[in-house]
């Protein structure tokens, strides 16, 4: 009986949610913020298209390819569309093949490339959408590409305007505004696509758009917004939405699919969760089509757009397996004659980017063999980029003299290499870096349990922090420096803040500098950064906003290092869940002592098990130098953590 009444109870609280929804509809007090979902009725080519069409393209054995691949449970292909975020698989084939033509599946979302037996329409939400909006006078808000919600107002003779920027001036009010947030296809171009007409890389969707959020807020402050087809799977937008929502007197509908169902919907649900003043609508928009008709009739006394509307409606007859052969025909005249690139080095650049180190480990090793077999297989630039993923993985497996001499080798390297001048000043710059970081790690910190005083070397940690404000000192000073290296740069200031952390008396200027630099990072999209200065912020001045960031950032790039780091204080034992996903050994360590000490302050909820002893010890096991591994081993059997 108790199962019923809940069941019963949501119920009604659903259509409660939809009435409020109704009402601001009617009242014409509403602007729609949409995504990818609202086109999928359509048949327009859905992301996970595009990413198996330009897989067949340019990785052509991952469809069959399963070793190295995490968890070992499907081909590389199948876990790039399913498990990698979109952003991040072409920033790496962009980087590894240099040349816009990987972008060019994406033309399939161009109308001048439809055929007579594929040409997608308007489905019922965008005529809604581009009538509602022009009838209250409000701008549509999308991250979509394509060109359901133009080609609607066109059947529907309603004026319209695309913007990719920011509007600077008031516009007519007589026309849709359709605003895209995330850039524009350009038609008539033939087969090009360009990095700068769309928002495809991590470094896009992690900047900052001052100009559009400001927009975007002048209007959650006047109306409510209505979210439908967007996951909030993005750095961009999503966190500031979250923010305006919170603040503003103005009531959100977010329409979350069916979480049961689909693990898009599931995240859908989780981050609409975060929002306050949060109306979650189960399904999806077109279950509401009827409702929605009322709407359009109430607001359109003549019926004029309503009747159109229901004609038009009927014209989607696009099937699968048309759109299937559409697919198969823009893929093949992608021309890649002049594309060449190791397809193992791209994976190698996936693994380290998604933080999957034990396949990040298995893929290097395939690598170093195949070079050792093959003299010379890989070129020096790919040389480079394999010696810069061994000097990740040895610092999150915790092997930091490898750290330290891979650093060193990687300084040697780049003094000798012939790679063009900028590449090279670019690598010597991350080798000192590097180095300097590496030295670091051999101080033991952030455990939670007492270090013994004359184990947490001083002196080291004295002499590391002026090679770090020498080398910001260098960053700041020369320009020119700065600008050919801003994400190292911004990585080596939080690295030395990541000290000052520790350092009472220097809490405010920190937490300062922690604000200026992730603004920075921001403003250039590199969000290594940005969930080092969250990270940090998140210790020093405890806010929602800090760890919600870092976990919507952390969960869009797979960053379980950082995943396991919020988590420490608050759930050690999700932490040593993301840590031993991550095999980031110290992270394992860190999140285990962290638990002991809840224990010691009276946590009755935790309890160390025989298993995690067990791993602890292996852990402590792999950890270099040796001084560190002593200092640890030492912490672990004066707390009863480890025998003997």
């Amino acid at each position: 009986m108790k199962n019923v009444h809940i069941v019963k109870e949501n119920k009604e609280n659903e259509e409660t949610r939809k009435a409020a929804l109704f009402n601001s509809l009617n009242k014409g007090k509403c602007f729609f913020f949409t995504g990818s979902g609202i086109s999928v009725e359509s048949q327009i080519a859905s992301v996970v298209d595009v990413l198996k069409h330009t897989c067949n393209k340019f990785l052509v054995k991952y469809d069959n390819e399963y070793s190295c691949v995490p968890q070992q449970q499907s081909s590389r292909k199948d876990y790039i569309c399913n498990k990698v975020q979109p952003e991040l698989f072409y920033s790496v084939l962009l980087e590894c093949a240099g040349k816009d033509c990987v972008l060019e599946m994406w033309n399939c979302l161009k109308q001048d490339h439809f055929t007579m037996s594929y040409c997608p329409q308007p489905n019922f939400i965008h005529y809604f959408i581009v009538v509602y909006s022009y009838i209250a006078h409000v701008p549509v808000f999308t991250l979509n590409y394509d060109k359901m919600l133009e080609s609607a107002c066109e059947k529907l003779n309603i004026p319209f305007c695309v913007c990719v920027e920011a509007p600077s001036y008031e516009l007519g009010q007589n026309q849709v505004i359709i605003c895209k947030l995330h850039g524009n296809l350009k038609e008539n171009s033939g087969n090009r696509v360009l990095q700068a007409d769309i928002g495809t890389t991590m470094s896009f969707i992690s900047k900052k758009n001052s100009k559009w959020l400001e927009y975007i807020k002048s209007f959650m402050t006047r109306y409510d917004i209505c979210i439908w087809g967007y996951s909030g799977r993005d750095i961009d937008y999503y966190p500031f939405l979250r923010e305006y929502a919170n603040t503003a007197q103005r009531q959100v509908f977010w329409t979350i699919g069916n979480p049961k169902n689909s693990e898009i919907d599931k995240i859908t649900e989780d981050n609409a969760s975060l929002l306050s003043n949060i109306n979650k609508i189960s399904g999806y928009p077109s279950y509401m089509k009827s409702e929605l008709i009322k709407v359009l009739s109430r607001l359109d006394a003549d019926n004029e757009f309503v009747h159109s509307i229901c004609t038009f409606d009927g014209q989607i007859s696009v099937s699968k397996e048309v759109k299937e052969a559409f697919l198969n025909k823009i893929e093949l005249d992608i021309d890649i004659s002049d594309v060449s690139f190791d397809s193992d080095i791209f994976w190698m650049l996936l693994m380290k980017e998604t933080g999957q180190n034990k396949a990040l480990e298995d893929i290097i090793k395939v690598l170093l063999e195949r070079n050792h077999e093959h003299s010379s297989s890989l070129t020096e630039k790919e040389m480079f980029v394999l010696l810069d993923a061994r000097i990740v993985l040895a610092r999150e497996q915790a092997d930091f003299s490898t750290y330290t001499q891979l650093a060193k080798e990687l300084k040697k390297k780049a003094k000798k290499s012939r790679l063009p001048e900028e590449d090279r000043r670019r690598y010597l710059e991350k080798a000192k870096v590097e180095y300097v970081s590496s030295l670091l790690m051999y101080i033991p910190a952030s455990l939670n349990l007492k270090v013994p005083l004359f184990k947490r070397r001083y002196c080291l940690l004295l002499f590391v922090r002026l090679c770090f404000a020498f080398l910001n000192y260098r960053f700041h000073i020369n320009k020119f420096l700065y600008d050919k290296n801003k994400t190292l740069a911004q990585e080596c200031e939080i690295r030395s803040l990541s000290m000052d952390c520790r350092v009472p008396v220097f809490k405010r200027r920190t937490i300062k500098r922690l604000k200026q630099l992730r603004n920075k990072a921001y403003d250039i999209g590199n969000y290594y950064t940005l969930i080092g200065t969250n990270k940090y912020l998140a210790r020093l001045e405890p806010e929602d906003i800090y760890e919600q960031e870092i976990k919507s950032f952390g969960t869009i790039v797979s960053d379980l290092s950082a995943l396991s780091i919020i988590n420490r204080d608050t759930n050690p034992d999700e932490s040593l869940k993301y840590a031993k996903d991550n095999d980031n050994t110290l992270n394992i360590v860190k999140a285990i002592f962290t638990k002991k000490h809840k224990i010691n302050e009276g946590n009755t909820d935790l309890k160390i098990t025989e298993q995690d002893k067990k791993i602890l010890l292996n852990s402590i096991a792999a950890i270099t130098p040796k001084s560190l591994r002593q200092t640890l081993l030492d912490i672990g059997k004066r707390e009863n953590l480890i025998l003997g």
